[in-house]
């Protein structure tokens, strides 16, 4: 089985969101039979311009911290590898989706 922890959301205090996020894969990993995990999707959040726009116009707390980066609005570069590696110390079966590494 795979589990896919995307798009990992870090609004207001984003080292309590990450520890959140880093406590349920903890449980998951616990729970389930570590040989029918096959892989774990991780990715933080990000969006199109378009949908950026009608959410910044909204109002929306999602865009708070967001910047522009390869066409999309994302967290910063630093913020998104420590998340990265953050759930990464957890297992050796974490993989990034939509981001470089």
């Amino acid at each position: 089985m795979g589990i896919r922890l995307d798009p990992i959301i870090l609004l207001d205090d984003p080292d309590i969101n990450l520890k959140l996020y880093v406590d349920l894969l903890k449980r998951l990993l616990n729970e389930l039979p570590s040989d029918q995990i096959w892989n774990i999707g991780v990715g933080t959040l990000r969006f199109k311009d378009s949908l950026y726009r009608r959410l910044k116009k909204s109002g929306s707390e999602l865009v708070k911290g967001l910047g522009l980066e390869d066409g999309f609005w994302r967290y910063p570069k630093e913020r998104r590898y420590i998340t990265y590696d953050m759930i990464k110390s957890v297992t050796d079966k974490v993989y990034v989706c939509m981001d470089e590494e």
